[in-house]
């Protein structure tokens, strides 16, 4: 993959790496479909406002807690310069699905 190549992982790394990338990989989606749901939902009242930006800002939360537990995770297997490969991918990716319109 891009990450272990640009991170130059050794064999023991990647074996160690890449499961805890795609656990989080996993839960991040998860997050992601119920921010794309809620985005779907309207709100004609205050309450109803207010319960929906905080179910947001809840669940941002939530990404971020997630790769913030990943990152410590992963930060036990590879060192931070390493690590830095993953973010920079990351980066990469979503500045393609900008330009893609998704």
């Amino acid at each position: 993959t891009y990450i272990v190549q640009q991170a130059h992982l050794t064999p023991e790394e990647t074996r160690r790496f890449v499961p805890l990338y795609k656990e989080m990989v996993a839960k991040k989606r998860k997050i992601h479909g119920q921010l794309r749901q809620l985005r779907k939902q309207s709100a004609d009242n205050e309450r109803a406002a207010r319960a929906l930006i905080e179910r947001r800002d809840n669940l941002e939360i939530s990404m971020r807690q997630v790769e913030r537990d990943y990152h410590l995770r992963m930060l036990k297997v590879m060192s931070a310069v390493k690590l830095k490969a993953e973010r920079k991918f990351h980066r990469m990716k979503f500045r393609k699905a900008a330009r893609n319109g998704h």
